[in-house]
């Protein structure tokens, strides 16, 4: 990969001057005073407004908050005896709860300003496991495991829940749905754990949208253990799945190791690849994610142990068409920090939340990472956005609207006697891009052979603060150029060959602006 030729203290200089978000602070609690809350998460749709659930004494709760606004009251969507509560929102602000309610799987929906529904069953009794995800055209896929089996509920957006698919199984266990592509590459793809000759392995599979589940394939490596598995989908309907692979005999675990294997769209499952580093911590105590952002790149974020005491956290990035990168660490040998999330922008800006320990006081702290491949992997120094010193379980969110990047975390509090429910927004101010990108191809006959090269033209951003451009060819960094070229020749290409480039702007403390993209021919 072409890399900006800065040195190495320069790169981490700027990675570390550049700007964060601006968290709110304090946060505000959401749940009621007084009870014990937990079991949080939390969304946001495209314009930047949120929506959380939680557990709050075995009744799952919610509050939503509009872009500009506070955070509105708390809405009750379940009965007692309710664990297991998530929560997605497509991109105009329609928003779905599932939630496990006495072995039942429900769920309840609403509109961006409306109110809840009444819960709708979607399963029989004895389910367990409800996971959700959600397109951005308001789509949306319930799944949960019932008498072995992993079976789903399809909600077209206007449409009311369909009837359960059943995936068979025999012991399957925690499946992870995700939504991903648009019109005719709208993929759906779900992932779980079963057995197989007495073996613990993941299967994947796939469907359009409104389809029906392909064969279920084992997509982990048979000769070992493995579970835990998560798997996101990207906007042209590429799949990857991510999971930990073991071994154990008794209650030791060896070779603990994530795992990764990747779906083209239309295509078929390929090999699994390892991402870390092995461990020898139980993977039922360590969690993994894994997002895409709007040009393809991967990025895992997962918890480790080397010594079944402290724990890493640890990500690696896989930029469109090249190897998941060596890990790098958010947190070393941490005592407590066992739950992370991640969340990736359409333009490749990776927010992480995690727990950390200080030695006295438990925190929930904020990073940044921008994986599109013009920078070296370098996480932006962690901030405390939680108060108090018993934080623990954040789940984060984030959106793009217009040149304005928002997030919404939410995590569990503890003062000592009651847990409550903690939230923060944020917002960072981006570049503003440039516009009018255009591509045209031409050609130098030399006589022996023709040489076809691309030309991309654009009009500069009218931010003050811009010092270049960043090119991109099919979602991988080629070069940056100063804020005096609007134009970049692509050399050595394919007659009419497809492709699509990006050009972004950057300031000079290495903030980009969204990339904005064309294609040819």
């Amino acid at each position: 990969m072409k890399k900006i030729l800065f040195s190495v203290f320069l790169v981490l200089s700027l990675q570390l001057m550049s700007k964060d978000i601006n968290w709110n602070y304090p946060p505000n609690v959401l749940s009621t005073s007084g009870s014990n809350a937990s079991a949080t998460k939390v969304a946001m749709d495209a314009s930047g407004n949120a929506v959380a659930v939680w557990l709050e004494n075995g009744v799952v709760k919610a509050k939503s908050k509009l872009v500009s606004n506070n955070w509105g009251t708390i809405a009750t969507l379940s009965g007692t005896g309710a664990s297991s509560p998530t929560v997605v929102s497509d991109s105009n602000g329609n928003a779905t709860a599932v939630w496990l309610e006495n072995g039942v799987v429900k769920a309840s929906t609403k509109t961006l300003s409306g109110n809840w529904t009444a819960a709708t069953s979607l399963s029989g009794t004895n389910a367990s496991s409800p996971c959700l995800a959600v397109s951005a055209a308001g789509d949306v896929i319930a799944g949960w495991v019932r008498a072995g089996d992993v079976q789903t509920s399809t909600k077209l957006f206007g449409g009311s829940w369909g009837n359960a698919a059943t995936i068979t199984g025999s012991s399957a266990n925690l499946p992870q749905i995700a939504i991903g592509g648009t019109g005719s590459n709208a993929t759906a793809a779900i992932v779980y754990q079963d057995l197989t000759t007495g073996i613990n392995v993941v299967y994947g599979s796939t469907k359009t949208v409104s389809g029906t589940w392909s064969a279920k394939t084992i997509i982990s490596d048979t000769k070992h253990q493995a579970g835990n598995s998560r798997v996101a989908v990207d906007k042209s309907g590429n799949v990857m799945a991510i999971w930990y692979a073991y071994d154990v005999a008794g209650s030791n675990y060896s070779g603990v190791t994530l795992q990764a294997a990747s779906k083209p769209f239309g295509g078929s499952w390929g090999t699994f690849s390892s991402v870390s580093q092995k461990g020898i911590k139980n993977p039922a105590n360590l969690d993994a994610r894994v997002c895409y952002d709007g040009l393809g790149n991967a990025i895992a974020v997962w918890g480790q142990s080397f010594n079944d005491e402290t724990y890493y956290i640890q990500s690696s990035i896989k930029s469109v068409d090249f190897f998941w990168s060596q890990p790098i660490n958010l947190v070393e040998e941490s005592l407590f920090a066992y739950d992370s999330d991640v969340n990736v922008s359409s333009f490749g800006d990776a927010v992480a939340l995690f727990m950390f320990y200080n030695g006295s006081q438990m925190l929930i702290q904020s990073s940044q990472l921008d994986i599109t491949g013009f920078m070296d992997s370098v996480w932006s120094v962690p901030g405390t956005i939680s108060l108090g010193s018993k934080n623990a379980f954040p789940s984060v969110a984030m959106a793009v609207s217009g040149n304005v990047l928002n997030t919404v975390a939410v995590w569990v509090s503890s003062n000592g006697v009651n847990t409550s429910v903690n939230a923060s927004t944020g917002s960072l101010q981006l570049l503003l891009p440039p516009s009018g990108l255009t591509v045209t191809q031409n050609n130098n006959n030399y006589g022996v052979f023709t040489e076809y090269y691309n030309t991309l033209s654009w009009q500069a951003s009218t931010d003050a603060n811009v010092v270049g451009y960043l090119i991109y060819r099919n979602g991988v960094f080629l070069k940056q150029v100063g804020a005096n070229m609007l134009s970049f020749v692509d050399e050595n290409r394919v007659q009419n060959g497809a492709v699509t480039y990006g050009v972004a702007s950057i300031d000079d403390q290495n903030n980009h602006s969204r990339i904005i993209t064309v294609s040819f021919p």
